[in-house]
């Protein structure tokens, strides 16, 4: 029957032990492949744990930086509309700023000229009054001149006439009760025309 079943099958029992053998000998190796695969996996199963217990902390940490980023870019666009806001006012702070100034420049200007036609009314009524003074200066000296001529005019002719009273009268040859020389009245009367 062996030889029937080699003939048959082509192999004999120890070929067929042998066989098996090296069947059970593979399917140790298969099963120590298996083991150390199965190992394997259980490391990659832990490593893939750790994986994702470190995914969850990043990504964890990624909302909150993302999140941190988010205010960031709010505190970004706050400051930028500020940073807006400021530079519109100091752009309408300088255009009143230049508007005042151009304000301030007309009222100095404007002053300016008033004090100059006050300073130049006030030297017209000083040229006026100094006009006014020099005629009434000259009035003065009119008059007093005038005076001077009609006093020495008044004193002359007294003088004339104490002079010549005693001369036409003819009365008495002295004055104050004094005898006087002709001569003598010829120098006095000089002297008093001077």
């Amino acid at each position: 029957m062996e030889t029937y079943k080699k003939q048959l099958f082509g192999y004999s029992k120890t070929a067929v032990e042998e066989q098996q053998k090296k069947t059970e000998q593979q399917i140790k190796e298969y099963e120590q492949q298996i083991a150390q695969q199965q190992q394997h996996i259980l490391q990659l199963q832990s490593e893939v744990t750790t994986a994702q217990q470190q995914h969850e902390e990043l990504t964890k940490k990624n909302e909150k930086l993302s999140q941190e980023v988010a205010n960031y870019d709010n505190i970004e666009q706050t400051l930028s509309t500020a940073l807006i806001v400021a530079q519109e006012a100091a752009q309408n702070l300088r255009v009143m700023a230049a508007k005042e100034a151009q304000l301030i420049v007309q009222e100095a200007q404007e002053k300016a000229r008033q004090e100059v036609n006050e300073a130049r009314q006030m030297v017209q009524t000083i040229q006026m009054q100094e006009e006014q003074l020099k005629h009434e200066l000259q009035v003065f000296k009119t008059r007093i001149r005038m005076l001077l001529e009609a006093q020495l005019e008044l004193n002359a002719e007294a003088v004339w006439q104490q002079i010549f009273e005693p001369v036409t009268k003819q009365t008495q040859p002295s004055v104050d009760g004094e005898l006087v020389n002709p001569e003598e009245l010829t120098s006095d009367l000089g002297t008093v025309e001077a």
